[in-house]
């Protein structure tokens, strides 16, 4: 899949379809990362037992915070909250976020360009930083210049996606009515962020 970003505006029709191409690139779907839910389960309740456990307490703050430090480049303090991140997690979880993370950093050579993507990556490769999905996710839509509340929609969505396919790919807008009861919480995550990249946080719509 091509690299070739468009650069969404606020009001823009075509932004959570932007939001989710962004969840592609470089990287196909694949193992749970943090989100999981297992074949047998309701994946409608465990979307949202994930939203309210963890993405609004721990993982959209943490996003956020990254996504903040990022555009700062204040790489190692993104390794900090990275490791107060870890703190966060069951082992099983601790590893499935890692292995997400590492299809990012392994996955995107384009990437090898920006300086503070390289450091990171190299403090991850030493162990100084678990490299975990949310980190290296928000990281790499700062990178891309892309505003935050888009960003924190394609990281859902990949997680999403990740966390709820089953084997043998089904179309693309599979599942969004239910991805879509996560939008209302973007905001909360992204809540005090000033956002350079463009006039406005921008907004998501369901589709």
């Amino acid at each position: 899949m091509s690299d070739t970003l468009y650069i969404a505006e606020p009001g823009d029709n075509e932004e959570f379809s932007f939001a989710g191409f962004v969840a592609r690139l470089g990287v196909s779907a694949g193992s749970p990362a943090t989100f999981f839910c297992r074949p047998e389960g309701n994946l409608e309740s465990a979307w949202n037992i994930w939203q309210q456990e963890w993405l609004i307490p721990v993982l959209g703050p943490s996003f956020s915070e990254t996504y903040r430090l990022g555009m700062n480049s204040r790489v190692l303090e993104i390794c900090d909250q990275d490791n107060a991140l870890d703190q966060q997690f069951s082992d099983s979880m601790r590893t499935r976020s890692q292995d997400a993370g590492r299809l990012f950093l392994e996955g995107k050579s384009e990437m090898q360009g920006h300086r503070e993507w390289k450091k990171f990556a190299d403090k991850v490769f030493a162990k100084e930083s678990p490299g975990h999905v949310t980190t290296v996710f928000a990281l790499h839509t700062v990178l891309y210049r892309l505003p935050l509340l888009p960003a924190l929609s394609a990281y859902c969505w990949f997680e999403f996606r990740c966390g709820s396919s089953p084997k043998g790919k089904m179309d693309e807008n599979w599942g969004i009515d239910i991805f879509n009861s996560v939008l209302p919480h973007l905001a909360v995550a992204a809540s005090g962020i000033n956002n350079d990249n463009n006039d406005g946080p921008g907004t998501l719509r369901a589709i």
